[in-house]
């Protein structure tokens, strides 16, 4: 079993996160950043995938933002330019190796700034799929107090 990824085939996904902070009891008001991407994904026989972000967009937010439906929208036409320093690695295919759905390994370039680790590290941990339930004896062992239900 692959765990949901068909060897040769390749994904196409769109990703998208936010992070908003704000006090709307007091005011509509909200800080914050959205990058929003197509995502291409490769899989392959021996388990791995390689994985490219394509034509990410990245949004500031400092401003009065509507409430729609209870969920605080971002306009969609307010994206801005990616720094350079943060767009190229983040557009750079990576390469991850999974063990029973779960990532095991992560490939990136040595220089690679943080965030950009860290939001590929996002996108990863939508796509594990621990069907087996190999996590589980980890979790037990560590909180004994803690038992599958």
């Amino acid at each position: 079993s692959y765990y949901g990824w068909v060897p040769n085939k390749e994904y196409t996904y769109h990703f998208e996160s936010q992070i908003l902070t704000g006090i709307p009891q007091i005011r509509s008001q909200y800080s914050g950043l959205k990058i929003s991407s197509r995502v291409q994904i490769q899989s392959f026989p021996d388990y791995s995938l390689r994985i490219k972000f394509v034509d990410p967009k990245f949004w500031t937010v400092n401003d009065e933002l509507p409430v729609i439906n209870g969920k605080v929208e971002i306009p969609s036409s307010s994206h801005e330019e990616i720094p350079e320093i943060i767009r190229r690695p983040l557009v750079q295919p990576f390469e991850v190796h999974f063990k029973r759905g779960v990532v095991e390994n992560l490939f990136v370039e040595k220089n690679e700034p943080v965030v950009v680790t860290n939001l590929k590290k996002a996108l990863l941990a939508q796509l594990q799929m621990d069907l087996s339930g190999s996590r589980e004896g980890s979790v037990q062992k560590s909180n004994p107090s803690l038992s599958p239900t």
